[in-house]
């Protein structure tokens, strides 16, 4: 059969590959063959899915995804049945719960392990019919006998016929099976002349016959508990061919809660109505996923079974989600209530106090809005706050919540009630509920204010366009000096990253500063702004002393606004202990309302995990960035959600978790070109070429830095841009000119305040060849920082230059510490050959073991220090590895002598050692040999 393995590193799909098995324990036979087992080798296989064929995507294949556990252990327990004592299994699990595709899958299992099996599907239409589920599998004339003995033994002989082998029973939704028809495959099983695999949903109760076999204690049971993130994320890839952006995955998540057949419906849905739509190779959700006729038809088919009393409480929690449940026994009684609970169809909510009740899955509410009519809705929503206004007192309301309300019920609109509830919507990152309250606003009576939280929702939001409509608008209106500011700021910040013209966004706060109506504190926040813009457009340095006096104003407004810009200069200045002190100080001092000119939370956590990364607490950045997603895409804030892939990407890279920060970083692309952030792009497309450089595919390095030459300018973390340019001209075998560009980048990011770029991009020359040229300068920088990470570069750049096994072998501990996985191969490899050389093979043979586990987890990335260094009889030294790179990449003898100052001769001489080595019998097998990708 065909396997499908997913190979994953935390949380995200690494690669996907396709293997003709002819059985599951063929898995274990793999790490002897060597493709296999680089791609296997300490990796976790969390997915084993049975198919026919590779998904020809969109929806082509819809595989069963996350249970092949189950499923084994299934046709294990059923087959392992000997004897008088049957092999017995129950699956239950939900509505759309995935049983019945458990049990497909079962079935193929058995098959595959030689059994025979009977299926038999029970119904709702059969159920009150004796025999009838099993109707086709009686011989013609056997019904018609009115001697029920004879009927049954004639069931007996079809499902357990004399002589043969003992088959499987396979019972679909046994709950809708007939009583007469139940008890005799019971009795069968009982008495051991059948195995019997059945399912049933979780709240239905199994016929009487059945429940000593399917429940006793020979019977395997297991309940099918929801699909995790990995499942769906894996399913989605699948079904759709290609990645899918974390949004998608969060927003069907949520609202399939992880239920197979939703999760199906959902995404069909989404691609019918074009919701659902690839960019740039990732699929990503456009809008609001829109609602499933299918879906409703399945989920109200449920509902229907209720008592039409019941319904009102239904509609009410599908409106407003939770209810207090003293409202909705005034509404339907407790009575009515209680069947609600029993069915599972409504739940309570942890108390806070209060009793709350709500839906018992997000996909009823769905249904049940669908099926709506307005004025219903509407009726609801007014008898809804009626009783609130009646039951609780003005204190106890949400604010927000109570606004919103009287919007949909349409009730006259408070316009105090709405400004307040818009700043409280803003202040929480609710960027959508800040628009339904403020627009309408605008739109009646516009003022300064309102235009604000207009645009800047919608800033967030990415509709730029739409934000400086408002903002022409309201730039016009009355408005105090420190409003004029929010607007201007507004505008350059949409200038900035929406439009990415820099210096328009610097001009836009430069004339302001200028206009005398502006008070000392207008000018302190405007010479903070500009700050701040200077270090996203690529000028930490210039920023910095500026940020520093508006970071320790006696002004809270100030602080905070310069709090995230400050966080960020300092952390690539290397001063990241300083700089973590600095947001986590403006996190606590932060307060819940809302304050104009301040960032939102989401974006002082996005500046806390750059902080962390530089730092290189690479894998606590990893999470906070995974978090602060995750809310972005709850709250809808597509902005935040770029620069949390792109950190995540940086994280991953950091790491050498190469596969998994070529996601991140194609993620962030796709979301940035969905957005309309032509600048910031870049810093996705330099990732992606890094990445797959390191994987080999120069080619497709080279495509996104053609991409990336195409975009206009964008300066933040801008010398980076050098290490995909290095990686790519070292990958095709032109080392001097990696070098040059790397060293011109990183005299740019020191002269720019870019210090933890120079140093990496220092520490790279230093991995590509003669180390001893950048020791001192490196040096000078790390020294100059308080960043682990950085000064781990710094120690093993000397390392380098020594080639002293015990300091590299410190450097290798350093960067593993610091999850650095990638660096530590390198410095554990080094400190092997080092050992070798000293003729200490124990010692030789421990960093070799150590290097290859470090290597196991870095996702296939290779780079020359790497190659061959595992296994080799005889290592290659510095200058034979360097050579035999160039000589696989294509250049000659001369072209080699010219391009490392060396004789012809040396380097024939040198090429030679290494064919002896590898056991290599020219250039032709060389590549091979070096474990590099073929040409």
């Amino acid at each position: 059969m065909t396997v499908d393995l997913i190979c994953r590193r935390r949380g995200r799909p690494s690669h996907l590959v396709v293997l003709d098995l002819n059985d599951l324990k063929t898995l274990k036979t793999l790490k002897k063959r060597p493709e296999p087992q680089r791609l296997l080798h300490n990796a976790c296989i969390a997915t084993v899915v049975s198919t026919t064929e590779p998904s020809s995507g969109p929806m082509g294949l819809w595989p069963c995804i996350g249970r092949a556990r189950i499923v084994s252990r299934i046709v294990t327990a059923v087959s392992a049945a000997q004897g008088s004592a049957a092999g017995v299994a129950l699956v239950r699990a939900p509505l759309g719960g995935g049983k019945s595709r458990v049990i497909d899958e079962v079935v193929a299992g058995l098959v595959a392990k030689g059994r025979s099996t009977r299926r038999i599907v029970a119904t709702s239409a059969t159920s009150s019919v004796p025999f009838g589920a099993v109707a086709h599998l009686l011989p013609p004339g056997a019904r018609d006998s009115a001697d029920p003995v004879a009927l049954i033994a004639a069931l007996r002989d079809v499902l357990a016929p004399d002589g043969a082998k003992r088959v499987v029973l396979v019972v679909d939704d046994a709950p809708l099976l007939d009583v007469a028809t139940a008890g005799v495959i019971a009795t069968l099983a009982g008495a051991g002349v059948v195995d019997l695999v059945a399912s049933a949903r979780s709240e239905e109760p199994l016929p009487d016959p059945f429940v000593d076999v399917l429940l006793g204690d020979r019977s395997y049971g297991v309940d099918l508990e929801p699909m995790t993130d990995d499942d769906i994320d894996t399913l989605l890839h699948l079904a759709l061919g290609g990645p899918v952006d974390g949004s998608v995955m969060l927003s069907l998540r949520d609202r399939s809660a992880g239920n197979p057949l939703f999760l199906r419906e959902l995404t069909r849905s989404a691609l019918e109505a074009g919701a659902l739509v690839e960019v740039g190779g990732v699929w990503r959700m456009r809008g609001d996923p829109p609602g499933s006729s299918r879906l409703r038809e399945v989920v109200e088919s449920r509902l229907d079974i209720v008592a039409p009393l019941t319904r009102p409480a239904l509609e009410l929690l599908a409106l407003c989600d939770t209810i207090d449940l003293d409202e909705l026994e005034s509404l339907v009684g407790l009575e009515a209530l209680a069947e609600l609970e029993s069915r599972g169809l409504l739940r309570l909510v942890p108390p806070d106090g209060r009793q709350l009740a709500t839906l018992g899955h997000p996909l009823h509410g769905e249904a049940i809005r669908l099926s709506l009519p307005a004025v219903r809705s509407r009726l609801l929503l007014r008898g809804h706050v009626q009783w609130l206004e009646q039951h609780t007192s003005v204190s106890k309301r949400d604010p927000l919540e109570f606004a919103i309300l009287r919007l949909d019920a349409g009730l006259p609109a408070d316009m105090e009630s709405l400004l307040r509830g818009a700043r409280l919507a803003a202040a929480l990152q609710d960027s959508r509920s800040t628009l339904r309250l403020a627009r309408p606003l605008f739109d009646q009576e516009p003022t300064a204010e309102t235009g604000w939280l207009v645009a800047d929702a919608l800033f967030q939001t990415g509709e730029w366009a739409d934000a400086f409509a408002v903002l022409d608008t309201a730039t016009a209106l009355p408005a105090a000096s420190s409003l004029r500011v929010d607007l201007n700021v507004a505008r350059a910040m949409i200038l900035l990253w929406g439009v990415g013209n820099t210096d328009l966004a610097l001009a836009q706060l430069d004339g302001l500063r200028q206009d005398p109506e502006m008070t000392p504190a207008d000018i302190e926040r405007l010479t903070a702004e500009h700050a701040s813009i200077l270090v996203n457009a690529g000028r930490p340095g210039e920023a910095r002393i500026e940020l520093e006096v508006a970071a320790n104003s006696e002004r809270l407004q100030t602080r905070l606004g310069a709090a995230v810009s400050y966080t960020t200069a300092l952390a690539v200045a290397g001063r990241t202990a300083e700089a973590l002190v600095v947001i986590d100080r403006a996190l606590a001092e932060r307060p819940d309302e809302v304050v104009t000119g301040v960032a939102a939370a989401d974006v002082y956590i996005v500046a806390k995990v750059m902080a962390l990364v530089e730092r290189g607490e690479l894998v606590a950045a990893y999470h906070l960035a995974e978090e602060g997603y995750e809310q972005a895409v709850q709250s809808a804030r597509p902005l935040t959600q770029f620069w949390c892939s792109l950190l995540l990407g940086r994280a991953s890279l950091c790491r050498g978790m190469a596969q998994t920060a070529l996601r991140h970083f194609t993620s962030a692309r796709a979301l940035a070109l969905d957005a309309g952030l032509a600048g910031p792009t870049r810093g996705a497309l330099v990732g992606i070429a890094i990445c797959n450089s390191m994987l080999q595919d120069t080619a497709a390095a080279e495509v996104a830095m053609a991409e990336n030459d195409a975009l206009p300018p964008f300066g933040f973390m801008g010398p980076e841009r050098a290490l995909a340019d290095g990686w790519i001209a070292k990958s095709k075998g032109d080392l001097v000119g990696a070098r040059a560009v790397l060293l011109a980048g990183a005299e740019v990011a020191e002269e720019t305040g870019h210090i933890t770029s120079a140093i990496w991009i220092l520490h790279h020359v230093a991995r590509l060849s003669r180390p001893e040229e950048i020791v001192d300068r490196i040096s000078a920088l790390a020294a100059s920082t308080d960043s682990p990470f950085s000064h781990a570069r710094a120690a093993h750049s000397r390392a380098l230059v020594t080639g002293d096994a015990r300091e590299l072998v410190e450097s290798a501990t350093a960067f593993e510490d610091l999850g650095a996985n990638f660096l530590a191969a390198e410095a554990a490899a080094g400190a092997a050959d080092a050992f070798r050389r000293d003729g200490d093979q124990r010692q030789a043979a421990s960093l070799s073991i150590r290097a290859e586990r470090l290597i196991a987890l870095c996702e296939n990335a290779v780079s020359a220090t790497l190659l061959v260094t595992a296994g080799t009889v005889e290592p290659l030294t510095d200058r034979e590895r360097e050579i035999a790179f160039l000589a696989a990449n294509g250049q000659t003898s001369r072209q080699i002598a010219d391009q490392l100052y060396l004789s012809y001769r040396t380097v024939n001489n040198h090429l030679q050692h290494v064919y002896d080595k590898l056991g290599a019998r020219g250039r032709s097998e060389l590549r091979r040999a070096l474990g590099l990708a073929p040409e």
